[in-house]
């Protein structure tokens, strides 16, 4: 468990979470990346779980450890409270992005950090060619992971791929993983398909913005 303002997690923080009844990480590609965690409030630690700071766990065998910001803290009457946390990715949300317009992958990738409206320590990589055609053009701010894959002509839309988040980096991948030649049949390896949306937002502030044909 980290503070809301740690990026280094070169040390224990405040302190490891070592009484977890169970904590899940789920990852869908291009999409939702979250944390969900059961927690005694006897456990050791338990005070200093507050909203907006950080637990840094690793969320699947292969990749380094993740930070994953709280957002939510759900306290039931049997002792046990259940913490749901977002990757730092989600910071993006609240970073606006001043109008651009590019036409390669690498200016649109550079835009996002040089046309940050505030602070942004997040960095953007891809394996793709630096040459890369294709246009992005924004006409008023949107939040950075709006502009990466949230609306209409974002960079994944424009540039095709799969998105990785490692910490405070972005990376606009060809693909993730690999093929094993696996394939899903309903009623062979697959039994069942439940589609389940949570369109959980905050605001924390406003940017003013104007657009006209008048350019005075």
């Amino acid at each position: 468990l980290y503070p809301a303002d740690e990026t280094q997690f070169s040390n224990n923080g405040i302190g490891s979470l070592a009484d977890a009844v169970s904590c899940v990480v789920t990852e869908e590609r291009n999409s939702t990346f979250e944390l969900e965690l059961v927690y005694p409030i006897t456990g050791q630690h338990y005070a200093d779980i507050q909203y907006r700071s950080l637990i840094f766990v690793k969320p699947n065998p292969f990749d380094q450890p993740q930070p994953f910001r709280v957002y939510r803290i759900s306290r039931p009457l049997n002792g046990l409270v259940t913490v749901y946390a977002w990757h730092i990715s989600y910071d993006l949300n609240g970073i606006p992005v001043t109008p651009f317009h590019t036409y390669t992958i690498d200016a649109t990738l550079m835009a996002l950090q040089t046309n940050s409206a505030i602070a942004n320590i997040f960095t953007y990589s891809t394996d793709k060619p630096n040459s890369l055609a294709g246009e992005v053009w924004t006409d008023a701010p949107y939040s950075a992971r709006n502009i990466l894959g949230g609306m209409e002509g974002s960079v994944l839309q424009t540039y095709r791929g799969e998105l990785k988040f490692d910490r405070f980096n972005v990376a606009l991948l060809e693909s993730r993983g690999v093929n094993n030649g696996v394939v899903l049949r309903y009623g062979k390896n697959l039994v069942g398909l439940t589609q389940d949306e949570d369109f959980s937002q905050l605001y924390t502030g406003v940017a003013p913005y104007w657009k006209g044909e008048d350019t005075t």
